[in-house]
């Protein structure tokens, strides 16, 4: 009898060690599994129903091991196309951007008969008495170069391809030009805001005899989410259809201030004339694309054409105060609508595989974006003569603009 119930209880211990495995929300030291998947390192059996096809085995099922559990359970009803930790990366880079510069553009209206307004030219008073030399200032030679910022990629694996996410943020971009000697000379010559009088091209200029200062600011952030499918692909190339969407936000500023001294000898009230201008562009647009891959086991290059169309939200505003005299008013105009705006992000990306989980990346980025608006574009110097308050206004404008430069990086990838 004694021996009886020692092979029973033996024989109950194997029951309930065995029903571990064979009861289907069971556990094993690999993960979870169902549908009868008893032993580890074997695939479901046929009898298998999975959401992809009746009939057979799971396509997608890879067989688990220690270093590579099966995360998810085969009916679970939140089961998703995430399967492993295999090819997910995270990518941060430094970025040097170049935009495109505010360009050969007048800060004020151009002048009956004088060919070039940025270049001195004889001014006279109402009385026509002589009074000196004066030129318009010009934002030809202000750049935005060599702008640094810092952009972050994650890639996540799915069944079918890839995701992935990036965000960028480039540097406050800054660039001022300022004269404090303003003699009225050919070599120094005063500065002035030429305007035109009721919409006709005139001799009206409203001169700085103290100094005069303009200061361009631009700002950029960007963001990216791209799902990318599996496509054709050989032993060293690889083709990946793109769809995803862009955020792109675009912030600049131009301010000016020119001070004129009506009598330094009599020690009169300066004026202090300020014209500020402020441009936001924010775009939202869906894009395709399609990456091209080459890759071997030491170095990869892909190319990431993209396109798309979305809407731009812009908002411009202008702020003038005191453009004739001290008695003139501070005004506010502003401008707010959406339209359609193209943009085209091409990114070339070459990586050195210094081990199997870090690789050590180059590349070159081309942002084209078109119908935009910038601050210096927004200003129309125009004179009513007596009216109040003054004919400086905005009118928008678009324009196409690119943001292109290197990028370096650092890339951690689970191989």
């Amino acid at each position: 009898m004694g021996c009886g119930l020692l092979v029973g209880s033996s024989l109950m211990g194997t029951a309930y060690a065995q029903d571990v495995y064979s009861d289907g929300g069971g556990y094993s030291s690999y993960g979870a599994f169902g549908d009868g998947a008893t032993i580890p390192n074997t695939p479901p059996p046929t009898a298998y129903s999975s959401p992809y096809g009746n009939g057979g085995g799971d396509p997608y099922w890879v067989a688990p091991t220690p270093d590579q559990p099966q995360y998810f359970s085969k009916v679970d009803g939140w089961q998703t196309a995430f399967r492993s930790w295999d090819g997910f990366f995270f990518r941060t880079e430094y970025l040097q951007f170049d935009y495109t510069r505010p360009g050969n553009v007048l800060l004020g209206a151009p002048q009956f008969g004088i060919q070039n307004a940025s270049q001195p030219f004889p001014v006279f008073d109402t009385l026509s008495n002589f009074l000196g030399f004066a030129a318009v200032p010009s934002l030809n030679d202000m750049r935005l170069t060599n702008i640094p910022g810092v952009r972050g990629t994650v890639g996540i694996p799915l069944i079918f391809g890839s995701f992935e996410g990036s965000v960028f943020g480039m540097g406050n971009a800054q660039v001022t030009m300022e004269d404090t000697a303003l003699l009225g000379t050919i070599g120094q010559p005063f500065l002035g805001t030429s305007t035109l009088v009721n919409g006709i091209v005139d001799n009206n200029i409203e001169l700085y005899n103290d100094s005069f200062r303009a200061t361009f600011t631009s700002k950029l952030w960007s963001s990216d989410m791209n799902l990318f499918f599996d496509g054709p692909s050989t032993n060293y190339f690889s083709f990946a259809p793109m769809i995803g969407f862009k955020y792109l936000d675009l912030r600049e500023g131009l301010q000016q201030r020119g001070v004129f001294n009506p009598n330094p000898v009599l020690g009169l009230p300066k004026v202090v004339t300020d014209i500020d201008s402020y441009s936001a562009n924010q775009l939202f647009a869906p894009q395709i694309g399609l990456r091209t891959k080459f890759e071997n086991s030491f170095m990869a290059v892909s190319f990431d054409p993209k396109v798309g169309l979305g809407a731009n939200v812009y908002k411009n505003r202008l702020e003038v105060n005191h453009f004739r005299s001290n008695a003139d008013p501070f005004t506010v105009m502003n401008d707010n609508t959406a339209q359609l705006t193209p943009v085209v992000d091409l990114n070339l990306t070459g990586r050195l595989k210094v081990t199997p989980n870090i690789n050590i990346t180059a590349g070159y980025n081309f942002i084209f974006v078109s119908r935009i608006t910038r601050p210096q574009d927004n200003i129309y110097y125009n004179d009513t003569g007596s009216a109040d308050p003054p004919g400086v206004v905005l009118r928008t404008h678009k324009e196409d603009m690119t943001f292109q430069g290197l990028t370096l990086g650092l890339e951690f990838r689970r191989p």
